[in-house]
């Protein structure tokens, strides 16, 4: 909920001058200005609106303010302008669905993300790691399936929530991470043991199922 903007000083810069800047976002109704003296060249808006405030695209306007010599008014330049899109926030609760081999989480709070990305990768050395896109549903939670999974081998799970800034580049989430393992063709999750050569595997319905098994470190 936070944005740090840097900008460059006048050439000529007058003295005693001041900088105004002026941050809004139409979309929630959200604007605020300030003033802060003409020594300083970067700002924090730090009180962004929480959740609501994520995610989103925000106008900023830095407009220089100059005294001139034997004059009391004050003469104010072209505002600087410029877009950024701060994050969204991460969606949250990996789990798997009871007796099924479902992976579901908990969107993201941020109301203008437009799609999911989701990458795994196996443990095993020199493995490529495997990547899709997952739309927004309407729900309040996602389903995903992982495909061609190998037995007994650990997976990493990365879920990122995607919004666009102005440009139409993607701007990422944190990441939520999950670990599971495919075992007797049903997917667990995966917790590493504290020596990392055993595991305790876990359903995501809360019964337990645990089992020795061969750890290749990632």
């Amino acid at each position: 909920n936070s944005l740090t903007i840097k900008w460059e000083s006048p050439i000529q810069a007058q003295p005693g001058h001041k900088y105004r800047l002026a941050i809004e976002s139409p979309s929630i109704g959200y604007c605020s200005d300030y003033t802060i003296a003409g020594d300083k060249n970067t700002f924090n808006f730090s009180k962004l609106p929480d959740i609501i405030g994520t995610g989103l695209t925000y106008t900023v306007k830095v407009e220089n303010i100059v005294t001139p010599a034997g004059s009391d008014k004050q003469v104010t330049s072209a505002p600087l302008i410029a877009n950024f899109t701060t994050k969204p926030l991460a969606p949250t609760n990996f789990k798997l669905e009871p007796e099924s081999n479902v992976i579901t989480f908990v969107k993201s709070a941020s109301g203008n993300v437009k799609r999911y990305k989701i990458r795994y990768r196996s443990a095993e050395e020199g493995s490529k790691a495997e990547e899709f896109m997952l739309p927004t549903p309407d729900g309040a939670s996602c389903s995903i399936n992982l495909k061609d999974l190998t037995p007994g081998v650990q997976y990493k799970v990365n879920i990122t929530a995607l919004v666009e800034d102005t440009n139409h580049a993607n701007i990422e989430s944190k990441a939520l991470h999950g670990k599971v393992i495919l075992h007797e063709d049903a997917l667990l999750l995966y917790t590493e043991d504290v020596d990392r050569r055993t595991s305790v595997l876990s359903t995501g319905s809360g019964g337990t199922f645990s089992t020795q098994v061969s750890y290749i470190p990632g």
